[in-house]
């Protein structure tokens, strides 16, 4: 019986070759938004938001009374942080009677390193030092300042002139005309400035519980932002552009149903009298509708197959016109595919009500009016 519903609906639908045509068009734009929307979820989405840049807070609270450990205990008490720093604004320093900025040696912030090693973030007495400061020293040979010990000054809050003794254990490269930047380790900035002027840089283990950090913290008082936001703008727009892919294959699984089920409307319709006869002869709805299933599964099984032959042919033509280098997800066709026996089947049972009330004794009601 599941062949003769086949025979019957090749011979009686002079749409078949169009229904095929628009199935296969429309599991290709489907594949192309699912591929499209997975290359922006998964790869753009997911490498961008692991950045640092989004996952790094600034948080403050110049009114606490806390001290500095015991602000960074409170912090590390949230399960998802991962680091932990302080830091404040760049501070003017003199070496040798010329001026520099220092900044706090933050772990995702330092430049690279061209001679030495980065700082060991226990020690204030290590720095990294711009190569050209070789001018200050009189020194030709850059590498020989590694290790050596310098005096760096600085004006405290009460304006007087104050130094601590550095190592140099890194050189990194800068351009001679900027006013390049002193490291300082990242530890006891108390002797540099005043301790409700520090912030804290605290890093997050994953983008996703940024909010839930952000949440925390404010709840102990904190204020809190993105300490660095050069990708927030490019990340909104690869988030906005996947929810739209979304509402594309919202709309195309709509669209894919709707012809689904307007084929197996127009088959029951052409095919009304032989569903009637089936009914009055034994046949109950069940295995009709499992008729119809079979019917339908092999429309879409054949679609399916243009579907992958087309797809092919694009590819290669892609490959050898412009020379891309598509791969072909086998578990992204599976679920393509597995989605439309899911569309078949939920709009099959619909029509269950309609193959319900096919009868002969309705049908020789509806010709005799």
């Amino acid at each position: 019986m599941k062949i003769y519903f086949i025979k019957l609906f090749i011979i009686n639908s002079k749409r078949i070759i169009g229904y095929l045509l628009i199935l296969t068009l429309l599991l290709l734009v489907l594949k192309i938004i699912f591929q499209y929307n997975y290359l922006v979820k998964n790869k753009l989405i997911s490498s961008i938001s692991e950045q640092y840049q989004n996952r790094e807070l600034y948080v403050y609270n110049h009114n606490n009374p806390n001290t500095l450990q015991e602000n960074i205990d409170k912090i590390r008490k949230i399960k998802f942080v991962e680091e932990v720093q302080f830091t404040s604004s760049s501070k003017s320093v003199l070496i040798n009677g010329k001026n520099f900025v220092m900044e706090y040696a933050l772990t995702n912030h330092l430049p690279r390193i061209v001679f030495g090693e980065q700082l060991e973030s226990n020690y204030l007495n290590e720095i990294i030092i711009p190569d050209h400061i070789k001018d200050v020293f009189q020194e030709k040979e850059v590498n020989k300042l590694l290790n050596q010990y310098v005096d760096v000054e600085y004006y405290n809050k009460n304006g007087e002139l104050k130094s601590f003794e550095c190592k140099i254990v890194g050189i990194y490269q800068s351009a001679k005309e900027a006013n390049g930047k002193i490291y300082v380790s990242n530890f006891n900035t108390l002797e540099l400035e005043k301790e409700s002027d520090i912030g804290y840089l605290v890093t997050i283990d994953k983008y996703e519980n940024v909010d839930k950090s952000i949440d925390s913290l404010t709840k102990m008082n904190f204020s809190v932002n993105i300490y660095d936001d050069s990708l927030e703008n490019e990340l909104n727009i690869y988030v906005s552009l996947n929810q739209l892919f979304n509402i594309f294959v919202g709309i195309i699984i709509f669209i894919f149903s709707g012809v689904i089920f307007y084929i197996i409307n127009d088959f029951i319709h052409m095919e009304i009298a032989t569903i009637a006869l089936m009914k009055a002869i034994g046949y109950s709805r069940l295995k009709i509708l499992e008729n119809l299933i079979f019917l339908i599964t092999v429309l879409l099984l054949i679609s399916y197959m243009l579907y992958l032959i087309t797809q092919s042919i694009i590819l290669m033509v892609a490959s050898k016109l412009f020379g891309l280098l598509v791969h072909v997800d086998i578990v992204l066709e599976i679920i393509l595919f597995l989605i439309t026996i899911v569309i078949e089947l939920i709009v099959i049972i619909i029509f269950n009500i309609k193959i319900s009330k096919i009868s002969i004794i309705n049908l020789l009601k509806n010709s005799n009016k």
